[in-house]
């Protein structure tokens, strides 16, 4: 396993992670109008996901002898839920596709590793199918 380029790999998805809690939170604090709290509510829930990741993330860096980034990917932010929920659509795109790279890239006998590339990978399917759905309820 070459563990530097595994180490690039997740601080990559580390600074995507940071971009998604950041831009979860302060979309949900820029929203107004009467369903601001609807979705304040979501997308401050959907941010404790991405913090959680962002924690696993920095966990197996250090573990492999690495350091966290503190850099953070491109912030996608709009008052428009709908124009954000695009935007993070492909944030969420991006980030599944990289998860499941990684998981095949890791060795058997990085188990925990695996399990935490699998896992995140999974948490971003659900998201992905969570904001298409949640895009249904935008449509005009």
């Amino acid at each position: 396993m070459d563990k530097a380029k595994i180490i690039a790999d997740l601080n990559h998805l580390l600074s995507l992670e940071y971009a998604a809690y950041i831009g979860y939170q302060t979309t949900a604090a820029m929203l107004v109008g009467d369903h601001a709290p609807y979705w304040e509510g979501i997308f401050t829930a959907m941010s404790a996901d991405e913090l959680n990741h962002a924690g696993q993330l920095r966990e197996r860096i250090v573990a492999l002898g690495g350091l966290p980034t503190t850099r953070v990917a491109d912030v996608p932010v709009d008052q428009d839920p709908k124009r954000f929920l695009e935007k993070m659509l492909s944030l969420e795109h991006e980030a599944h596709k990289r998860y499941l790279k990684l998981y095949k890239e890791v060795p058997l006998d990085h188990l925990v590793l695996r399990e935490t590339a699998e896992h995140i990978a999974k948490d971003e399917e659900r998201d992905i199918e969570e904001i298409e759905r949640l895009l249904t309820k935008t449509k005009k």
